[in-house]
């Protein structure tokens, strides 16, 4: 009963991986009946194992950790959404809200120039960053959907409702 687990499991993220996800950061959520939630990227797990009343999580670095099936609510595989912080050499840049439907904020540490780019690839709002401060950024024109907002070579992803 455990390999059957383990390969259901294995072939659930494979499947992840041959739709295209791996560009948005796919995701395990584990949300706990406490009403507390648990996110790790996929690519930091290695596999899932189940035996008795427990999942075991194996990481990637080598260590396990136990969950008790009893506390766990729902299990979901998919993407990280929310404020979203993008790290680059010597700047820091954070987007709220998100999901929006009129203004997003952008603070960053430097003055850099910001793009929005749709689903198909195009810019459609490329603006200049204020320095140290929150950048307003309309996208109330912008058609419902998912974008991608590019500082320098960093992305990050958000939604407009």
């Amino acid at each position: 009963m455990k390999k059957t687990y383990t390969l259901l499991i294995m072939i659930v993220f494979s499947g992840f991986f041959a739709i295209g996800l791996r560009a948005q950061s796919p995701t395990l959520e584990i949300q706990k009946k406490d009403q507390s939630a648990v996110q790790t990227p996929l690519s930091d797990l290695r596999k899932l194992t189940f035996s008795n009343d427990a999942m075991t999580v194996h990481y990637s670095n080598g260590q396990t950790g136990d969950i008790a099936l009893s506390d766990i609510s729902k299990m979901i595989f998919g993407t990280i959404s929310g404020v979203k912080k993008v790290q680059s050499a010597n700047a820091e840049i954070l987007i709220y809200p998100n999901p929006a439907s009129d203004y997003i904020y952008v603070k960053t540490t430097d003055n850099q120039t910001i793009q929005i780019i749709n689903i198909s690839g195009a810019t459609v709002i490329s603006q200049k960053a204020s320095d140290n401060r929150e950048t307003q950024i309309h996208i109330a024109n912008l058609a419902k959907g998912v974008y991608i907002l590019k500082l320098d070579h960093k992305v990050a992803k958000f939604t407009k409702l």
